[in-house]
């Protein structure tokens, strides 16, 4: 049933008319049945039979051994599936039900009669009359609005308006003028250093970094021992239920064996092993703040965080599968990772590159 669009309280001050087929699952506090004098449609011409999934008709005046049979059996299908609607029809109303009296008697056939409603049995209702009075118009008013009124009604508006930015750091929609400071690292920037890492030897892919989030979420969540054979065996799992064969060598595709190594060497990090105890996955975030004449409502969720023992975020874990980073990514993950920062009031943002096991460290 196509809606144009208009007020959203529209549908609880008008008269909705809808076919009883495209009123299936819906309800009205107030439904009125019509156009039940008329007579329902027959199949005419080509009849189908699916219990055998055959089609009968006459051809040229002659009729099929079977067609007699099919065309009986058709028309009493379409008669228990008019009683069927008729149900639909009077199951539609949460309050009242309000069924026609016809005056005239209806043809025989006609969709008032398929089902015995027993309308004699029903209390009638019977329609309020209506005054005869006319209400006197209204005494027409001056128009007081002026240019300058009409103005300073432009001005309050304008002030009022409230400007809306969604931020959301995990699909990098943030403000893309935003520069981060340049991260050192021994004499190197952070981007320097990464474009001094080998590039990994591993199949790299948006499927294997899907599973190797995870497992290191349900690791940390306890959901999967943390050792080689289950998390190789937990590995296999999702691949499959990804619909994706496993390989036997990480350089031609996505190995258990391979997945399995890099958790557990992520988890060994120095870095993350001094925060493990207090790491949660999987957190969500959502906060707000303001940007010049915008509010930014931030919304994501940190691959991990670090709660300190008065339940405070102190450190936000983003993790990353990629096989080869440059400068230009790392300035774009550092962006999200200083985001959730900001958003958490956490002191520390820490870029977990787990196929180069190595952690790049940011403040807010």
């Amino acid at each position: 049933m196509r809606r144009i669009e208009g007020r959203s309280d529209a549908a609880q001050q008008s008269v909705t008319l809808v076919t009883i087929h495209a009123a299936k699952g819906l309800e009205w506090p107030v439904v009125i049945p019509i156009n039940t004098m008329g007579r329902p449609q027959n199949e005419g011409g080509i009849f189908y039979d699916y219990r055998s999934n055959c089609f009968s008709t006459n051809w040229l005046g002659i009729s099929p051994t079977e067609h007699s049979p099919i065309q009986s059996w058709v028309a009493a299908e379409e008669d228990r599936e008019r009683v069927r609607l008729w149900y639909v029809a009077v199951t539609r109303a949460r309050d009242l039900l309000v069924l026609p009296r016809h005056t005239p008697e209806l043809a025989a056939g006609s969709w008032g009669q398929i089902v015995d409603l027993r309308l004699a049995l029903l209390p009638a209702v019977e329609p309020v009359p209506s005054s005869n009075a006319v209400s006197a118009p209204a005494e027409p008013m001056a128009n007081s609005q002026t240019r300058e009124v009409f103005t300073a009604e432009a001005e309050r508006i304008v002030g009022a308006e409230r400007h809306i930015g969604w931020l959301r750091p995990s699909r990098d929609e943030g403000d893309m003028t935003y520069v981060a400071e340049p991260l050192v690292i021994v004499g190197f920037t952070a981007a320097e250093q990464a474009e001094r890492w080998p590039v990994s030897p591993v199949a790299g892919g948006a499927t294997r970094g899907t599973v190797l989030h995870k497992l290191l979420e349900e690791v940390l969540t306890g959901e999967t021992a943390e050792d080689q054979v289950s998390l190789r065996h937990r590995a296999t799992e999702l691949l499959s239920e990804l619909s994706i064969e496993k390989a036997s060598d990480p350089k031609y595709g996505i190995a258990p064996e391979e997945l399995a190594a890099t958790v557990l060497q992520t988890l060994a990090l120095p870095e993350l092993a001094a925060l493990r105890p207090r790491l949660v996955p999987e957190s969500v975030i959502h906060a707000a703040h303001r940007c010049e004449e915008k509010e930014v409502l931030v919304a994501g969720i940190a691959d991990a965080v670090a709660v300190d023992c008065n339940g405070a975020i102190e450190a936000v874990i983003d993790w990353k599968s990629d096989t080869y980073v440059n400068a230009s990514i790392l300035k774009s993950y550092q962006r999200q990772v200083r985001a959730y920062c900001k958003a958490t009031g956490a002191n520390r943002g820490m870029l977990v590159f787990m196929s180069h096991r190595r952690v790049i460290e940011c403040c807010r």
